[in-house]
């Protein structure tokens, strides 16, 4: 008899467990698109007053908040706030395909701000993935935060071989830092300038 009992009592603890852990995931799944849509609405306001709620940190991981607020802060233009949550995000666990796409997009991110500590800090957090190489990364770190312009010549040619489209803004931008490395402000100028109307060009399409 008291083995039925104690059977019945774990059977009672497991449905629980089960029906908790469902009632959870559907909760973090309302929460979540909750956030995701005020931030594709651009409703701000409410999407700071609902990451804030004490429901939001019980169901939705503290990563994914922390992840929010820097998409928030990226959509806002804000790099310094998006540096704050970057650094936040490092105490947590990232598989390697996380890491990567993180710091990767972080990088560039912080490349158009010309934020050269946080782009330092998402290199050397790439750097530490294992197996992980980008020469186009390189060539970045080395423009923005060395100060290199020893490939102006070969970028200028690849400019001129691009199609008018989105992907030739980077290495428009590539070009303005070489010539701002070299004091050339006048080309530097040029090519800044260059860049925004491309980016226009494409946001207007």
């Amino acid at each position: 008899m008291k083995e039925y009992i104690i059977l019945a009592a774990i059977i009672i603890i497991t449905i629980f467990i089960i029906v908790e852990s469902i009632f959870i995931k559907k909760k973090n799944k309302a929460k979540l698109e909750e956030l995701t849509n005020a931030l594709s609405q651009k409703d701000y306001g409410k999407f700071y007053t609902l990451i804030e709620e004490k429901e939001t940190s019980k169901y939705v991981a503290a990563f994914n908040i922390i992840y929010l607020k820097y998409t928030a802060a990226i959509m806002r233009n804000d790099p310094k706030k998006a540096f704050e949550e970057i650094l936040s995000l490092e105490k947590y666990p990232k598989s390697r395909k996380q890491a990567i796409s993180i710091y990767t997009d972080a990088f560039y991110y912080f490349a158009s701000h010309s934020n050269n500590e946080a782009m330092k800090y998402c290199y050397e957090k790439l750097n530490k993935i294992r197996k992980f190489s980008s020469a186009e990364i390189e060539l970045f770190y080395n423009v923005y935060c060395e100060k290199s312009y020893e490939y102006l010549e070969e970028i200028l040619i690849a400019i001129e071989n691009s199609p008018e489209t989105a992907n030739k803004v980077p290495l428009v931008l590539l070009t303005a830092q070489m010539y701002k490395n070299m004091n050339d402000e006048k080309n530097a100028s040029k090519f800044a300038k260059i860049a925004s109307e491309l980016l226009d060009k494409n946001n207007d399409n």
